[in-house]
């Protein structure tokens, strides 16, 4: 087996080396969290006085490792789609599921593995601008100057992690997927998805049941709590609210997006919103893949900015309280904007390839290069109108009951950035990225059409 996920991995690897972003990107960001964090480790005697920072370091890498479980299903289902005839003959030739799931994750495993070996070197540089940063914001104060080196024990556990989450990850997305996905009887077919339906209808009606009962208890505390137990009450629902918000999004992708398109876009005046409209439409798997991960980072990121602002909303007035604010504020947004940024560019990569397919039909059937290039705009618009629309429902719903919080605790809260700003920010950079990289690839199809 082990000699199959080799030279298959050998064959498909133009299509795996896709996924190096995601992994780049977050065994760097856990490689300087663990480095950081062994470094503290190894120098208790200067934290003595100010407490130990180890919590803001080791919190992202928890962070992190569920935001990449998330990323991978992703990932997972349009490399799928794009292997799919493959995997159909090899199942109707006798390989199970587990086979198949095991022979995916291997290759997962292997692309892991050798990107992660990159990511933790970078990381020990990163390590020490990132720190020297922290360390900037927070005050020498509270974190002391110490040597930031090279930890093995650091190096080893990045690789580690990174490639048993990339396993895992990949296993279990791969399992399920391939239970639609290989099926041949098209009654069992039917059964599943019908199966699937009701279990997804049923997890989202308990989400939404969790969610207006916690959501309740800000506008009607129970009468039994007042005080600070009301304050701690309050102050652990919103945090699960926000949980809850990103289980939503992922539970609602991509009928919610799909909803949204067919509402606004009944109706199309012009040849490149129809054709924008159905291409949408059509890639189910890069649609799910691409507004459910954006929206979802967008949500947690506002969110936490949102929460921030009234938890810490006293310490306005004290400098180097804020300041330290600010500094777990860099670290617990940044990691997740990049993070966010590079599994963009993977599943757009990824992508990729089912689109030059699309681009060659394009040219069979006589569109221009102009025409294509309406198409794009239009397409990256939608995508970027489904992200802004989805993420501001539910960054207001947060807002609403942030200010519940602020009242609750006597914080006033006059701005309403943090629940659209960066809404508004990374929709922009989204709908740039998307309209360069599709442009991009048609240009790639008409040379590679020269040629020939």
């Amino acid at each position: 087996m082990l000699t199959l996920i080799y030279y298959q991995f050998r064959y498909t690897k133009k299509q795996w080396l896709g996924t190096i972003p995601v992994f780049l990107i977050s065994s760097i960001l856990v490689g300087t969290c663990l480095t950081i964090a062994n470094n503290i480790s190894a120098n208790p005697i200067l934290f003595q006085d100010v407490g130990t920072p180890l919590p803001i370091f080791v919190g992202p890498i928890i962070f992190g490792g569920l935001t990449l479980l998330f990323l991978i299903s992703s990932s997972i289902q349009l490399l799928l789609n794009y292997f799919k005839e493959d995997y159909q003959t090899w199942n109707k030739l006798g390989t199970n599921r587990n086979q198949l799931a095991f022979l995916v994750a291997g290759q997962i495993t292997i692309i892991s593995f050798l990107v992660s070996i990159v990511g933790s070197f970078i990381s020990i540089f990163v390590a020490r601008y990132y720190y020297s940063l922290v360390q900037h914001l927070a005050g020498k104060a509270q974190l002391p100057s110490i040597p930031i080196v090279f930890d093995f024990k650091a190096f080893c556990l990045t690789i580690l992690l990174i490639s048993i989450l990339a396993f895992c990850g990949s296993f279990i997305h791969t399992r399920k997927i391939l239970n639609q996905v290989i099926e041949s009887q098209e009654n069992d077919n039917l059964k599943r998805r019908k199966l699937s339906r009701v279990a997804k209808l049923g997890g989202t009606t308990i989400l939404f049941f969790l969610w207006g009962w916690l959501a309740y208890e800000f506008f009607y505390p129970p009468t039994s709590l007042s005080g600070d137990d009301l304050i701690f009450k309050l102050d652990d629902n919103i945090l699960v609210i926000l949980i809850l918000h990103i289980i939503m999004i992922h539970f609602l992708s991509p009928e919610l997006p799909e909803f949204i398109v067919k509402l606004l876009f009944r109706k199309t005046h012009s040849y490149s919103s129809t054709l924008a409209k159905w291409q949408v439409l059509e890639n189910r798997s890069y649609l799910k893949s691409l507004s459910s991960s954006v929206m979802m980072g967008i949500v947690l990121i506002s969110g936490f900015l949102m929460y921030s602002a009234v938890s810490y909303g006293d310490l306005a007035n004290q400098s180097q309280q804020a300041n330290e604010t600010n500094a777990v504020l860099l670290l617990f947004v940044a990691g997740p904007i990049l993070v966010i940024l590079a599994n963009i560019i993977t599943i757009t990569i990824l992508s990729s390839f089912a689109e030059k397919r699309v681009v060659q039909q394009w040219n069979v059937l006589g569109i221009s290069k102009s025409q294509r290039y309406f198409v794009r705009l239009s397409e990256a618009g939608i995508y970027s109108l489904l992200i802004v629309i989805i993420s501001s429902i539910f960054n207001s719903i947060y807002y609403v009951l942030s200010l519940q919080l602020a009242k609750a605790i006597s914080v006033k809260v006059t701005s309403s950035a943090n629940a659209y700003l960066y809404t508004l920010l990374i929709s922009i950079l989204m709908f740039l990225f998307l309209v360069i990289t599709k442009v991009s690839i048609d240009s790639n199809v008409d040379r590679n059409t020269k040629e020939v």
